[in-house]
């Protein structure tokens, strides 16, 4: 495995342990029932009474008061969630009844494929590598409180790139939706890569350069942590491997006096996500 590899596999177990100590619950633990309101706010307590008909249902809050809650005055509702008492506070509400748009950056890695060139009888080889800094962009909305549904771009922002550009479909599942404002969640793409970019010849040739491009079919999975903040504003964190299935090689540009041999095409690919919800 490539050091590419490595370092993202140690980034993603070093998260989920940071994830895990950050998620544990004291043993005092009270178990509620939540029902989550239109207007964002959270009920904790009992349901006394559920009509399946008219969705309608009578409540208990945690002071005591008991009243009557409309189908057209709440989202959803779960039973049994268990509440630290020690360490409780406000759960902030996430983003249900209006899209949710994500904007922030990512460090994507591309690596591959070898190949080879002759000059002047000598032969050389070498890979194609690049690092380049995007801007990401997604727009989806959330259903249920754990599963997220949308599309997702990036495009590349630093120079040593001519062109990249990805854009797919995004899926995230959160493990401790609505029951903590720090969750766990396992982000998953599939996009389309799409890399223009140059490449010096070394050796005997001097301020050379060929153009290529690697077009893939790509599939991320990886883990993230959502901080939930107020006004259903949430700042998160990823680190994710993708698995790359490309097209063959294109080359242009290339000096008449190198006889260009490429190896199999092979791309492994990575990224660290910065994200801005709104």
């Amino acid at each position: 495995m490539n050091t590419l590899g490595r370092n993202l596999i140690f980034l993603i177990f070093f998260l989920l342990n940071v994830l895990a100590f950050a998620q544990q619950d004291s043993i005092e633990s009270k178990s509620y029932d939540i029902i989550y309101m239109k207007s964002g706010a959270t009920l904790k307590g009992d349901i006394l009474s559920f009509n399946e008909k008219e969705g309608s249902l009578v409540f208990r809050d945690i002071d005591n008061r008991v009243y009557s809650v409309s189908k057209e005055e709440y989202l959803y509702f779960k039973e049994n969630i268990l509440v630290i008492p020690s360490k409780e506070k406000e759960i902030r509400p996430r983003k249900y009844n209006d899209i949710l748009y994500s904007v922030g950056f990512s460090w994507t890695s591309l690596s591959g494929p070898d190949y080879y060139y002759e000059i002047d009888n000598g032969t050389s080889s070498s890979n194609f590598s690049v690092t380049p800094i995007c801007a990401k962009l997604a727009v989806g909305k959330i259903n249920k409180g754990e599963h997220y549904y949308g599309l997702t771009t990036e495009f590349a922002l630093t120079s040593g790139v001519k062109n990249y550009v990805n854009v797919g479909l995004r899926y995230a599942y959160t493990f401790t939706a609505d029951q903590k404002n720090v969750q766990i969640y396992i982000p998953a793409e599939l996009k389309y890569h799409n890399l223009n970019s140059s490449v010096g010849l070394y050796g005997n040739i001097e301020n050379e350069f060929f153009n290529y491009r690697i077009q893939s079919v790509g599939l991320n999975l990886g883990t993230g942590i959502s901080f939930i903040r107020d006004h259903e504003r949430a700042i998160s964190l990823e680190v994710m491997l993708t698995k790359h299935v490309p097209q063959p090689l294109q080359i242009s540009n290339m000096p008449e006096r190198v006889i260009f041999k490429p190896g199999e095409m092979r791309l492994i690919g990575g990224a660290f996500v910065l994200l801005y919800s709104i």
